[in-house]
């Protein structure tokens, strides 16, 4: 049977259903921000009504990742969470015209680097043409050589100095273009015209026990963050230890600023993902040269073949207090809590905050390669008994009150031995000189052909810094043996003077690059000499080619 409703009942007016109530605002602020190399976990605290339908909370960051989204409520019970996407208005004209500002001053600032450059240059050029031109002379007419020696120490000094302000003014240039870079994203992201789109978080929550309030917080992950070590490194003259001070350089453009938070900065990495890679199956097979030539085609499920030696790759996309920070140990990584609260602002340049000073004790050598470059250098041999992983990053380098210039520091992990940079030394001079370089045959009938070089280091002390009370000081040389590549090729290390080092890490070092050590003392005031011969031999049809690696 089929049932109608009463016309009367069609007639009648139908009851709208009340509209929805709209989720009640709430105010919330960045209370916890840990920072990762990458990106960046942000804490959000609000404290909310209960019981009074849906919540927002406005502006969160469209760059979040929502599938590491999470809210909590102390007392409460969250049982509903919606993004709601949402275009905000521009950034103001006085910002656009702040940035304009910013990328016109950071131009100028390129050209005037890239004036300073040319300048160096220059002067590089006019010295070297003073070292090929032709020796002073003395009263008479003839060649004063003492004096041309003099000329020729200062004018190699000279080159020295120059080619380390050309390197500093490349790096400072390539500092320059970064920011450049940086200030030209962030002036297309802030056009006054264009909105920005930001998430509106709405929040379902109910009080357990009759709570009326409740403490709410938000956690999400952001990208474009991050931090960087820096370094200072300042040695006393005495060299007898050196004062480590490690900062971090925060930035993030994430949007919103983190204003007076409690900063952490962590070890790990999310970008990279908490999974790694499977081993994979590898074949060879036989050359087939109807492969090669296209008369057989692969089989379509070969498309991840490759050559015998390559590898397939995975690529996973991600996604009163103490004064230095506190180290937490986190298992797999560790996390410094820096001791006061923080403010980093959303923008181009970072902000550089303080994690630790260490003075740590060093055992100072000097040492130099001659081949490579007539400059002795001094490193410190220490162990990192601070209580922070020193994570790979730029060092400036003092010693007493000058500045020597940068260095690189590598991965270096809690009470791991590791050598610091401290500069050069010019109070010890080297001078490397060829005294034979000859060429022939030998064996029956000349069937090889053999080359003979023989070289000389003379290392001058006019005043080193040493510890040693007499002034003098202990160098390390270094000169590199050619390591043939075929057992038709003979080398062969003659005339030695003095003997070479010995021990265990010099070993290791001629057996890994072929590098030959000397450990020799110069006398303050006085000089030491270094010599030795290296013989190639090779069969007279070939001919040999030198290569160098570094």
């Amino acid at each position: 049977m089929i049932a109608f409703l009463p016309f009367v009942a069609l007639l009648a007016p139908v009851q709208a259903s009340a509209p929805a109530k709209p989720p009640v605002p709430v105010a919330s602020r960045i209370v916890e921000v840990t920072v990762y190399p990458g990106s960046a976990a942000v804490r959000r605290s609000a404290q909310v009504p209960l019981n009074a339908g849906a919540l927002t909370l406005s502006g969160l960051p469209r760059s979040l990742d929502p599938d590491a989204l999470r809210v909590r409520a102390t007392g409460a019970e969250i049982v509903g969470v919606e993004l709601r996407e949402r275009v905000a208005a521009g950034a103001s004209d006085e910002r656009i015209e702040e940035l304009r500002a910013k990328v016109a001053d950071c131009e100028r600032r390129i050209a005037a680097n890239a004036d300073e450059r040319a300048v160096v240059e220059t002067m590089t050029e006019h010295t070297r043409g003073l070292i090929t031109a032709e020796p002073p002379k003395a009263t008479g007419g003839a060649p004063s050589l003492e004096r041309w020696k003099e000329g020729l120490a200062y004018l190699e000094s000279r080159l020295t100095d120059l080619a380390e302000q050309r390197r500093g003014i490349e790096a400072r240039g390539l500092e320059l273009q970064r920011e450049l870079a940086d200030l030209r994203l962030e002036l297309g992201r802030s056009d006054a015209g264009a909105g920005v789109r930001t998430y509106d978080l709405v929040v379902d929550a109910f009080g357990l026990g009759g709570a009326t309030t409740a403490e709410l917080e938000v956690d999400y992950v952001v990208p474009s963050a991050g931090w960087s070590p820096v370094y200072d490194l300042r040695a006393p003259k005495d060299l007898a230890s050196v004062e480590l001070s490690y900062r971090a350089r925060v930035s993030q453009q994430t949007g919103e600023d983190w204003s007076d938070v409690a900063l952490y900065l962590s070890t790990a990495e999310p970008r990279r993902g908490a999974q790694g890679p499977e081993p994979e199956t590898r074949w060879v097979g036989l050359y087939d040269p109807r492969v090669a030539s296209g008369a057989i085609a692969a089989p379509a499920e070969d498309k991840r073949e490759r050559s015998y030696g390559g590898r397939l790759a995975t690529v996973n996309k991600a996604l009163e207090p103490a004064p230095f920070a506190t180290v937490e140990d986190e298992g797999l990584s560790l996390r410094y809590a820096l001791p006061s609260r923080e403010t980093v602002e959303s923008r181009s340049e970072p902000t550089t905050v303080l994690v630790g000073r260490a003075k740590l004790a060093v055992e100072p050598e000097h040492y130099c390669i001659p081949a490579v470059d007539e400059t002795v250098w001094v490193r410190g041999e220490a162990r990192n008994t601070s209580d922070f992983v020193l994570l790979p990053g730029r060092a400036a380098v003092y010693l007493g009150a000058d500045f020597l210039g940068h260095a690189e520091l590598e991965l270096v992990r809690r009470d791991e031995s590791f050598r610091m940079p401290l500069g050069r030394d010019p109070g010890v001079t080297v001078k490397r000189t060829q005294l034979a370089d000859e060429s022939g045959s030998s064996g029956l009938f000349g069937s090889k052909r053999r080359a003979t070089d023989t070289w000389r280091v003379e290392l001058q002390n006019h005043g080193a810094f040493t510890r040693a009370t007499d002034g003098a000081v202990d160098v390390i040389v270094h000169e590199s043996l050619p390591r043939p590549n075929s057992d038709r090729i003979e080398v062969e290390l003659k005339d030695v003077k003095p003997r070479l080092a010995d021990g265990g890490r010099w070993k290791k070092l001629r057996e890994e690059k072929g590098a030959l050590t000397w450990i020799v003392r110069v006398p303050k005031g006085g000089a030491t000499t270094i010599e030795h011969t290296v013989v190639v031999t090779w069969p007279e049809d070939e001919s040999i080619v030198r290569r160098v690696e570094r």
